[in-house]
């Protein structure tokens, strides 16, 4: 069973009696598709199941994509 708990950006999920965490530099990494395949589909299976993790993803990307506009607009 899983359980969510909201710290600033940093999840923390319960799995199989076992904490871990989900900060925003994993959200990031996704983001940036700077993780091996398994991280990817944990992170994204977590961001599916949690409305809050999901919202700071989509701000993440937006941001992302803010600033390669930004700097594409400079070249």
């Amino acid at each position: 069973m899983e359980k969510f708990l909201l710290s600033g950006y940093n999840w923390y999920i319960m799995f199989d009696n076992k904490q871990k965490s989900i900060t925003d530099y994993d959200l990031q990494a996704l983001i940036d598709n700077e993780l091996e395949y398994e991280d990817q589909k944990h992170i994204l299976d977590h961001i599916e199941q949690n409305p809050e993790m999901k919202k700071r993803y989509e701000e993440l990307k937006a941001q992302k994509n803010a600033l390669q506009r930004w700097y594409s607009s400079k070249n």
